[in-house]
C-alpha cells in the first residue's frame, strides 16, 4: 500500500508493536506521522475476521493519542472506524 495523507491503516512497526491511525503526513521512506494512533495488543478472532469487521469487543488495544514519527515494516489500508476512547 503507498500511504497518502488521510488514509486510515493498520502498520506493523515490528513482529510485537501494531498500530492503527490516520496519516497526517508522509516523512519518508515507511515514515509516516499519525493522529488519533491505538496500539493493538490482541484479538481473539482470526486476523480474516479482525480485518474484515474491525475493532471488536474481543480486540485488546490502548489509545496512544498523536505520534509525530512512525516507522512501519508494511501497512495495510483500514477502512473501518478507528477506536477514540478506551473501553471500561
Amino acid at each position: 500500500m503507498v500511504v497518502k495523507a488521510g488514509d486510515r491503516a493498520y502498520f506493523v512497526a515490528h513482529p510485537y508493536y501494531h498500530f492503527l491511525g490516520e496519516v497526517v503526513e508522509v516523512l519518508g521512506m515507511r515514515r509516516v506521522a499519525l493522529r488519533n494512533v491505538v496500539q493493538v495488543h490482541s484479538d481473539s478472532r482470526g486476523w480474516t475476521q479482525f480485518f474484515a469487521q474491525g475493532v471488536g469487543t474481543q480486540t485488546k488495544y490502548d489509545i496512544i493519542g498523536d505520534s509525530p514519527d512512525v516507522g512501519y515494516l508494511f501497512c495495510h489500508a483500514w477502512p473501518h472506524p478507528i477506536p477514540t476512547e478506551k473501553r471500561p
